[in-house]
Order: C-alpha cells, then structure tokens, then sequence
C-alpha cells in the first residue's frame, strides 16, 4: 500500500527518523515526469485550445472504453 502525506519542513527530519526506525516501511523519492510525458501533455492542451480535437466527460469517454 502507498500512503501520500504533507508534513510540515520543520518536521520532515523528525518523521524521517520516526520512519527509518520501522523496519518494514521504506521511503522512496517521488518519480519524475517523463519528459515525453509532459511533451504530450503540452501538445494535447494546444490541441484544445486551437480546437483541433475537443474533450469529453470520463462517463462518454468510459462508455466507449469498457463497450464489449
């Protein structure tokens, strides 16, 4: 299971240790964003914008996906 917490700076150095001493938690350093990832991304939004494609409610977008 992952957890996502906000801690306070002051607190950070205080919940790492608290953590570090449970043996069978870990703490991983957030994944970046592929940088493909967020060329898409900003591609798609100037593609809205310029009206060349349009978007639709997840409910219509989900009906087409899950359709067998």
């Amino acid at each position: 299971m992952k957890v996502v917490l906000e801690i306070d700076d002051d607190k950070l150095g205080d919940f790492f240790s608290l953590i570090q001493s449970i043996e069978y938690a870990n703490i991983k350093e957030p994944s970046e964003i592929p940088s493909w990832q967020k060329s898409e991304i900003l591609k798609r939004i100037s593609e809205l914008e310029s009206g060349k494609i349009k978007k639709r409610s997840w409910d219509s977008a989900k009906v087409e996906i899950f359709k067998k």
